[in-house]
């Protein structure tokens, strides 16, 4: 069992645990690193003001704990990213693809926590 992967999630605390739990079970590690950013989602889809801090963030996962498997997670009733679940959820995919092609050698995994915890797995958008 690998020790770390990686997250780039929100700063929700009703999403956190749940986004630890599945992304460790679902990586196979012992530890989440979870990069948090308000309405995360917008920041990876969409380049932001943030999002260069970001990525520098999520790189001392990667370098420091060799992560080689990185969560992008979005959550329903998200405060700093008002717009629908379905808009949401293209932004997850936007953002997956994003990071397989800036990490294309690690694995990198969509999810979508809605108002009752329950995940649903997002594909990049150049998957079906």
């Amino acid at each position: 069992m690998k020790d770390f992967g990686s997250a780039l999630a929100c700063i929700d605390g009703r999403f956190q645990r749940r986004t630890s739990d599945y992304l460790t079970q679902t990586f196979g590690v012992r530890s989440i690193d979870t990069v948090t950013a308000a309405g995360m989602i917008k920041n990876i889809a969409e380049t932001t003001d943030r999002t260069a801090v970001i990525l520098a963030d999520l790189q001392v996962s990667l370098d420091k704990h060799r992560s080689t498997q990185i969560g992008v997670v979005a959550h329903a009733d998200c405060a700093a990213n008002l717009v629908p679940d379905d808009t949401q959820k293209k932004q997850v995919a936007l953002a997956v693809a994003s990071l397989e092609t800036m990490f294309p050698d690690f694995e990198v995994v969509g999810v979508w926590i809605d108002e009752n915890s329950i995940v649903e797995r997002i594909w990049s958008i150049d998957q079906p």
